[in-house]
């Protein structure tokens, strides 16, 4: 999806996300599932902050480089869709 898309889906779902949509939405690389988790869950979680939850995703994002190095086709897809399932689970 594109990114000013992801970004109006993000704050259509969660307006709360505000600035941090941006960052949100390259986290989840795009990737409507992962972008509606995510917004999901801090639509769900008021006691989760916008920006705390995308630091947790891409330090998370960070530890799955490993399947770009494994030459896993969807590599990015799915980091994405990982990291945005971890925080609906409150994973850190």
């Amino acid at each position: 999806m594109p990114p000013e898309d992801a970004r109006a889906l993000l704050l259509r779902i969660a307006p709360r996300i505000g600035e941090q949509a941006e960052r949100i939405a390259a986290v989840c690389a795009g990737v409507p599932l992962a972008l509606r988790q995510a917004a999901g869950t801090l639509a769900e979680r008021p006691d989760l902050s916008p920006a705390s939850y995308a630091s947790r995703l891409e330090s998370g994002k960070a530890k799955l480089g490993h399947l770009r190095e494994i030459g896993h086709p969807d590599a990015e897809e799915a980091a994405a869709r990982v990291e945005a399932l971890r925080g609906r689970m409150g994973a850190g």
